[in-house]
């Protein structure tokens, strides 16, 4: 299974970075290349040919009403406690970087879905059995702090749609949120200098330059 490459705006790590991780790794779990050609629910990127949707999202996509079963990726809000004053860490005195730091603690859900309860039911095992039996891996690979504890849900009739049986699996996550800053008063020195010159509305044409792009 090749990655696809990440997405200019968003940051390693962050919640859709975190949510696309966890989609990739139950999407190889289901894969023709981890399972047998007997086994039941392959994935495959080919809608066509897939025999499970595995897909970020709440299950209200057209693929919820197909026949074939599915399992959604999703995740509840997250929280950026203060752990410090402010987040605040420590500071470079000579530059005058600052850095800081938080714990982000979040909740992912995985919703097996199914016109058969067994069906469902056998879903939300090998789900959770995953989760469980690589989550020393996952947390070596991706730097999470924690992935525990892991719930498995009973099996009960979907709110979204009465057709449809649904076992949810929870995983809750936490990892290290860490950035710096630099204090705008040297960058308004560094602006500054750049005014020492012949050019006495450098800042007018920067500006003007700006609107016309």
């Amino acid at each position: 299974m090749t990655a696809t490459p990440r997405h200019k705006t968003v940051l390693l790590k962050s919640p859709l970075d975190i949510m696309g991780m966890f989609l990739c790794c139950l999407r190889e779990r289901f894969s023709g290349d981890s399972v047998g050609p007997d086994f039941p629910w392959v994935w495959d990127e080919d809608t066509n040919k897939t025999r499970v949707f595995i897909e970020v999202g709440a299950g209200d996509e057209d693929e919820a009403k197909d026949v074939r079963p599915a399992i959604y990726v999703d995740r509840s809000p997250i929280v950026f406690p203060k752990i410090s004053i402010g987040d605040f860490v420590g500071e470079q005195r000579p530059t005058g970087l600052r850095a800081f730091y938080t714990t982000a603690q979040g909740q992912m859900v995985f919703e097996c879905l199914s016109k058969n309860r067994g069906e469902s039911a056998i879903l939300g095992e090998l789900t959770q059995s995953f989760l469980l039996m690589t989550s020393d891996l996952i947390l070596k690979k991706y730097n999470l702090r924690d992935l525990s504890p892991l719930t498995l849900g009973s099996t009960e009739v979907w709110e979204k749609d009465d057709q449809l049986f649904n076992t949810r699996v929870t995983a809750e996550f936490s990892y290290d949120v860490k950035w710096s800053s630099k204090p705008v008063a040297g960058t308004l020195s560094s602006l500054n200098l750049r005014v020492q010159t012949p050019d006495a509305n450098v800042f007018h044409d920067i500006a003007v330059s700006s609107m016309t792009r």
